[in-house]
């Protein structure tokens, strides 16, 4: 049984259309779904120099092969389309669950064309394919948006708009479950130019896969590696983790300098499992990888007082628990709480 289910959606907006496309097995063999799937579909069905807010423009949900198949980190999708922000391929990713409940609704993607005369969300749970009337959630944040949903439909999965979406922001992104993004390219603006609110499925299918056992036995191997005690790394290993608990005292230190440091995959475990995503802020201040002032800026424009407050240990006195996206046993998200 191969992992893929083997077909896509095509949502007409204006038409209020839905069809179904089955996809060959070459494809997924070339392509294995994801970026990929969105990206064939992108470039063959849409001619160029369309205009990425104009009705011809493409928007994909796109999941990868490995999504519902409970696979360790695999649980991420994929939102594509020519991107308002650079006029080229768009695409940005998240995590959380919605990727693996699209697959579990039974698709590896679904594709958006056109564009509603009024607002709409698009509802998938079984054989139930639905474009509904969202004039009651235009001008809602996302979180009042999912929230509202979730209140029809319980079970669901929202990914959605908020207002920046709405008023075309080159800077909108996507969010799914309250604290999930995809942030990059404009994905947002094209999503509010289609004047679709929201995506909202409910899977009522499992995600086969060859041997399921033999998945379970990759997860336990894998699991087994990526837990492994201090007692039993090799003597290499455990230098690097003793090196690795000096991460965040060196990522002050390269705030000041333009010493260049190459994380070896063990310190991001250890930093991300410890901290978060918050662990890496000093660094990213120093690749200037930090959107500040929209990319323009550096951190010259932000003081190394405020990245501190920002950063590893100081998150951990205001965090309350931690969060972990579906099949992830890192947990990069806080939940933090703040009396300021």
């Amino acid at each position: 049984m191969p992992p893929h289910q083997g077909k896509v959606l095509w949502v007409d907006l204006s038409k209020r259309e839905v069809r179904e496309e089955a996809v060959g097995e070459e494809v997924y063999r070339s392509l294995l779904g994801g970026y990929g799937l969105a990206a064939k579909f992108l470039f063959e069905r849409m001619r160029a120099g369309v205009d990425p807010l104009g009705e011809e423009n493409i928007l994909c949900f796109a999941a990868g092969f490995l999504n519902g198949t409970g696979a360790w980190f695999c649980g991420r999708y994929m939102v594509a389309a020519k991107s308002p922000a650079t006029g080229g391929f768009g695409m940005a990713n998240s995590g959380g669950s919605f990727g693996p409940e699209l697959r579990r609704a039974g698709y590896d993607a679904i594709f958006f064309t056109g564009k509603a005369d009024s607002p709409v969300y698009f509802y998938l749970e079984g054989e139930r394919k639905e474009i509904r009337d969202a004039s009651h959630l235009w001008g809602k944040d996302a979180y009042e948006t999912d929230a509202l949903i979730r209140k029809e439909s319980p079970k669901s999965k929202v990914a959605c708009i908020g207002r920046a979406g709405e008023k075309l922001s080159y800077i909108s992104g996507i969010v799914n479950e309250r604290n999930r993004i995809a942030a990059r390219t404009g994905m947002g603006a094209v999503m509010g130019s289609k004047r679709l609110k929201a995506v909202a499925v409910v899977g009522t299918k499992k995600v086969e896969v060859h041997s399921r056992e033999r998945l379970l036995e990759l997860n336990k191997e894998f699991l087994h590696k990526y837990k492994t005690p201090l007692t039993k790394l090799t003597d290499e290993d455990t230098l690097k983790l003793k090196w690795g608990r000096l991460i965040p005292a060196v990522g002050r230190l390269t705030l000041w300098s333009s010493i260049l440091i190459r994380i070896q995959p063990i310190f991001f475990r250890l930093l991300m499992g410890r901290y978060g995503t918050p662990g890496f802020a000093g660094w990213s201040m120093t690749s200037q990888d930090s959107p500040i002032k929209n990319w323009a800026g550096t951190q010259a424009d932000f003081s190394t007082r405020q990245v501190m407050k920002l950063t590893d240990e100081s998150i951990l006195k205001l965090r309350k628990a931690k969060h972990s996206c579906e099949a992830c046993p890192l947990g990069c998200t806080n939940l933090v709480a703040s009396g300021g």
